[in-house]
């Protein structure tokens, strides 16, 4: 999905109905894989700071819909970021959420605008089951 500028929440109620699509579609046939990605715009040159600062502001704007709308979240995660098993939860599925930006200090982290990137929890869980995820996880962690 395309959507303005990371730096205002003009887009943020047509991301959280895109999630919950995402979400819906996920539940009816649940592909491994499945990744929700919002690009921004702009602006190209926040700093990794001030690009935290605004993904943080989505990120709250979207769970604040979430919690207003009434709708379940997803049990298996916590809704307390500190905790381990933190996540965001939309539509009763639980989401980690990546930032990607110009300036990131992480090589991995870098993308041509400010994006964010929505992995379904559920998915890490099934590489787990399927004894997968240690693999996956350690060529991701030495990609980096």
């Amino acid at each position: 999905m395309i959507a303005r500028d990371i730096k205002s929440g003009w887009d943020d109620l047509r991301i959280y109905r895109q999630l919950r699509r995402f979400a819906k579609h996920y539940k009816l046939s649940p592909n491994l894989f499945c990744t929700f990605v919002v690009d921004f715009e702009g602006p190209g040159d926040l700093s990794e700071v001030g690009f935290e600062k605004y993904l943080w502001r989505r990120l709250q704007s979207l769970s604040d819909k979430h919690y207003w709308s009434g709708e379940k979240r997803d049990r298996r995660v916590s809704d307390d970021p500190e905790s381990a098993a933190f996540s965001l939860s939309f539509e009763g599925e639980g989401f980690f959420a990546v930032g990607l930006h110009p300036h990131a200090s992480r090589s991995a982290r870098r993308f041509v605008r400010p994006a964010i990137v929505f992995n379904l929890h559920d998915q890490f869980e099934q590489l787990r089951a399927q004894g997968l995820y240690e693999n996956c996880e350690q060529r991701f962690w030495r990609a980096i």
